[in-house]
């Protein structure tokens, strides 16, 4: 598959920082942390109040930095049509999930992972799949920096002191929370998340006991397809932001896509193009629209990509909490026989 071949390269598409020490390292992670922005939203035609929001930003650790953000679909895709396969993008998601869904195995591990109703959907069943050794159409990232740092820093740390060479670094991409506002399910989501949640802060102040029916928003989560019409490098978030968003009740978070190894690394998912073997980085809605002088259209960079020189692991190793093999994957997750099943997901099978 395509990957980068140059720090040129990658300034097309990130906002990008190559570093070679830990100060510069420390200073660049200060930009990412959480910020608190106040809005002014409008009641009625005479009443406004004033809303506080945090912007977060969501990282990806990746091992080299000539790597692009590929999903894992769309490499299994890439690696059958090598092998002469020839079979689409769609095709092989319409075979992953009605494989999955065929498995007595793959659905009982999967109701065992997560609860009801969520484990009805196609999107915690792709949850489960990217998270459990299976190929989806889901891209990982994560809120906390130094998770997005163990998954960076390679088990052979072997480099030479070339610092034009992408193979001496590792990568941390950063997106901020949700930018952009295209797909049907991202307006579910902008409804159920940014005013819903206003909506819910404001109310539960004025009534404690209140409680927030989200009905329609469940059945809509339940039965959203993945499909073009609707994903194009939309973000689906995981268990750090609908804990909110999409409260059930009012009190019990029904609807996360939530598994053992997304809670252990706070994971999030990005989705990536369904169609087309097209990196995430190209997705129109990760940047911003712009036009040049000549009123022609332009993309500029939105996400952001710390290229960091491997030299520093051992820095990196002793300023941060990297957390622990045993903090990020569960030890027994599920039965051998599912991990068996998920793996064959990777390899043409023909359907009964």
């Amino acid at each position: 598959m395509n990957t980068y071949n140059s720090f040129v390269e990658k300034r097309r598409y990130f906002i990008h920082v190559a570093i070679h020490d830990i100060n510069t390292l420390n200073t660049q992670i200060d930009k990412f942390k959480p910020k608190t922005i106040t809005k002014r939203i409008s009641i009625d035609k005479t009443t406004y109040t004033d809303y506080s929001t945090t912007i977060h930003f969501f990282f990806r650790g990746v091992s080299n930095a000539s790597y692009k953000i590929y999903s894992s679909m769309q490499r299994c895709c890439f690696e059958r049509n090598k092998k002469g396969q020839n079979i689409s993008m769609l095709d092989l998601s319409n075979e992953v999930l009605t494989r999955f869904n065929n498995s007595p195995i793959l659905i009982d591990a999967l109701n065992n992972e997560i609860p009801q109703p969520s484990n009805k959907s196609d999107l915690a069943k792709w949850a489960f799949i990217q998270h459990f050794g299976g190929p989806s159409h889901l891209v990982d990232f994560t809120p906390d920096f130094e998770s997005a740092l163990f998954f960076a820093i390679p088990k052979d740390n072997t480099y030479d002191n070339d610092n034009s060479n992408l193979n001496n670094y590792i990568s941390i991409y950063a997106y901020q929370d949700n930018p952009y506002k295209n797909g049907n399910l991202n307006m579910m989501y902008e409804s159920s998340s940014i005013r819903g949640r206003e909506l819910y802060i404001e109310s539960t102040k004025q009534y404690p006991d209140i409680i927030i029916d989200t009905a329609v928003v469940d059945h809509q989560m339940i039965n959203q397809p993945l499909n073009s019409n609707v994903f194009w490098g939309t973000s689906i978030y995981g268990e750090y932001i609908f804990k909110v968003v999409l409260p059930g009740n009012g009190n019990v978070n029904n609807m996360c896509l939530k598994n053992s190894h997304i809670s252990r690394q706070k994971g999030n998912f990005f989705v990536s193009n369904i169609e087309k073997i097209i990196p995430l980085e190209l997705a129109p809605a990760l940047q911003n629209k712009k036009w040049n002088e000549r009123g022609e259209t332009y993309y500029a960079p939105y996400g952001y990509c710390l290229d960091i020189h491997k030299s520093l692991i051992p820095d990196i190793n002793s300023a941060f909490q990297i957390p622990a093999k045993e903090a990020i994957y569960t030890p027994e997750d599920y039965i051998p026989e599912a991990k068996s099943e998920l793996q064959s997901l990777w390899f043409p099978e023909k359907l009964k």
